[in-house]
């Protein structure tokens, strides 16, 4: 009986795309998912922030 390299390979390329698929991209997708949001509104606070305190001190 001859073994090819696809039979042998192949059971290790679906455990790697299994555990690809379900802990990392989950967990990357999560950390995106809270990153840009938070790190946009911390943004938009700052440069209102930065506007009001320009606007008390008379700068236009």
């Amino acid at each position: 009986m001859l073994v090819t390299i696809e039979d042998v390979l192949y059971p290790i390329v679906v455990e790697i795309n299994n555990y690809l698929s379900s802990y990392i991209l989950i967990f990357l997708l999560i950390g995106v998912g809270i990153y840009f949001p938070w790190n946009i509104d911390v943004k938009r606070f700052s440069m209102g922030a930065y506007r009001c305190i320009q606007l008390f001190n008379g700068n236009p």
